[in-house]
């Protein structure tokens, strides 16, 4: 994914983007766990701001699995 960090995308040209379905996506912003912009009534994304989120979610995931005893690969 290459992305300037400014460029916003609609829901479903992210699902695209990710290869994620677009329910997950939809799920996971009204949850708060990745960032959106609101504009009126559509919402925004900014692919380099939601695969940043995702990645820091992952490390916190390894964090905790090492932190139980699991050995994480690289």
């Amino acid at each position: 994914m290459r992305h300037s960090k400014c460029q916003l995308l609609s829901l479903a040209d992210l699902a695209v983007e990710l290869g994620f379905p677009v329910p997950w996506i939809a799920s996971e912003a009204i949850a708060g766990r990745i960032p959106f912009v609101r504009v009126g009534d559509e919402v925004w994304f900014s692919p380099w701001r939601v695969q940043t989120a995702l990645v820091a979610r992952l490390h916190v995931e390894w964090l905790k699995l090492e932190s139980d005893g699991w050995e994480v690969g690289q």
